[in-house]
């Protein structure tokens, strides 16, 4: 029986071939650096009850094939192969013990494919393959235990193909894939198996290399990618995926017999921070004044009020607005009764610009004066002058569908989108092709995926009837506006 370990050190270039493994058992650091070495060997080392094989290869340049060896009492591989750049192709070899594979492959660039090793008590796979450069695919390895997969991919410039893997251990995916070539199935499988995981608040990155850029993404992968997004996860990519922004849910209540209604808000900040306003009206009727259809305000009537409300001029009115003095920001654009109107409200904190679009037309812009401290209410059918809700003045006769509030400015392409979807430019709930989400939350087509947390339903010529959607049912009762006109 011979043991030895050349160690990175020693007469270690001047192995040229070996021929017969004999008696020599294999162990740690056996061959490290010998650059120059093949392998002809056809007897079989002694290595079954061997248990570290940590860097017993690595930095073997020459060899461009590995003969099968007994690996099965094998636990720790770290480094086992690491920059093995000759190496065309590896053995089947027995791995079902090891638990540590971190670095095992780092650079071998000369693999094109990767066999179906038992790998599956394996916990570090940090850095297992990075820098396999000729790799194309990796095969659908039982890597279930594992916890650690930082860089384990990084640098596969060639990798292409990747599977669906059960990942749902691991805790750290740091720059797991940068710099790759993933197609679009590719990342379908890893932002499933991100999602599968469970995890929030991790990190990984998709991108750099040729991997698919984000706006050719599928809508599957778009939309897990925006539920880790929620859950805390920071995901690099290529370009750009496009999220729903998170939509603010008011909780509506009917306030009065005169059919006004408000619900609170997370807190939209001061006038530094964006919103965007969406909803669907239709006026029967108009007030003597104007009113809100689709208002934010302070929680304090007299104070600021920003977003939509009906003119007793038969206008529409997008506007920032100052209860205590002269009005802010007005924009206008003309209405017609008994017709559905789709209306978005924009405000950009950083240069204080309001915007009305009217069925996805640009009306105006204009520039607010800004100054409130927080807005946090949302109120619709209210007196936009603030009297008391008993007065019964200053109210409309006006029917309002899917109104919603955001968080951040709305893009072009996310108001074309709304305003594309649903039946006649209004989210028709009647149909029988009512999107739901998992967790039977309803959403209009645009927003079946992460993002979207509840829609409100409301008619205010119904005696003050609130109807909230929480399921995947279309609305029934006095409280539907069928979007047909």
């Amino acid at each position: 029986m011979m043991e030895f370990a050349f160690a990175n050190a020693g007469d270690k270039e001047k192995i040229i071939t070996f021929k017969q493994w004999g008696d020599i058992n294999i162990s740690a650091e056996n061959f490290y650096d010998c650059s120059n070495m093949e392998i002809t060997a056809i007897d079989k080392p002694n290595s079954g009850d061997i248990t570290i094989f940590a860097d017993t290869w690595h930095d073997c340049t020459s060899l461009t094939d590995f003969p099968w060896i007994d690996t099965s009492s094998g636990i720790d591989f770290s480094s086992a192969w690491n920059n093995c750049d000759g190496l065309t192709s590896f053995p089947l070899l027995n791995m079902s013990s090891g638990t540590i594979f971190h670095d095992a492959w780092l650079e071998c660039s000369g693999l094109t494919s990767f066999p179906l090793l038992d790998v599956s008590a394996g916990l570090d796979f940090d850095d297992a393959w990075r820098l396999c450069t000729g790799l194309v695919d990796f095969p659908l390895l039982d890597m279930s235990s594992g916890t650690m997969f930082s860089q384990s991919w990084r640098d596969c410039s060639s990798l292409a193909n990747f599977p669906l893997l059960d990942m749902n251990a691991g805790t750290n995916f740091t720059n797991a894939w940068l710099n790759c070539a993933l197609d679009s199935d590719s990342i379908d499988n890893i932002m499933q198996a991100l999602v599968n995981n469970g995890s929030s608040g991790l990190s990984t990155s998709l991108a750099g290399g040729t991997s698919l850029s984000g706006e050719l993404w599928s809508e599957a992968a778009s939309a897990n990618y925006c539920l880790l997004i929620d859950d805390g996860w920071t995901i690099d990519t290529n370009g750009v995926v496009s999220c729903a922004p998170e939509i603010l849910n008011a909780n509506l209540a009917d306030l009065s017999p005169n059919n006004n209604f408000s619900g609170t808000l997370p807190n939209l900040g001061n006038d530094t921070n964006d919103f965007s306003i969406v909803v669907n009206f239709k006026i029967i009727s108009y007030p003597d004044s104007f009113f809100h259809v689709m208002a934010i305000d302070t929680g304090n009537e007299n104070d600021y009020w920003v977003g939509i409300a009906v003119a007793n001029n038969n206008t529409v009115i997008g506007t920032t607005y100052k209860q205590s003095g002269a009005g802010d920001t007005i924009i206008t654009s003309p209405t017609s009764l008994g017709q559905w109107y789709h209306a978005v409200f924009t405000y950009n904190g950083a240069n204080k610009e309001t915007n009305l679009y009217v069925d996805n037309v640009l009306i105006g812009s204009n520039t607010s004066e800004g100054g409130w401290p927080g807005l946090s209410r949302m109120v619709q059918g209210r007196s936009a002058a603030g009297r008391d809700a008993g007065s019964g003045i200053n109210y409309s006769d006006c029917e309002i569908h899917s109104p919603m509030v955001f968080n951040r400015l709305l893009t072009s392409q996310e108001r074309s989108d709304i305003w594309n979807s649903g039946t006649s430019k209004c989210y028709d709930l009647l149909t029988a092709n009512t999107p739901s989400l998992a967790d039977s939350v309803y959403a209009p087509p645009l927003y079946n995926h992460a993002g979207f947390v509840g829609q409100e339903l409301i008619d205010q010529s119904t005696s003050g009837v609130v109807t909230t959607n929480n399921n995947s049912t279309p609305f029934t009762g006095s409280a539907q506006i069928e979007c047909t006109s």
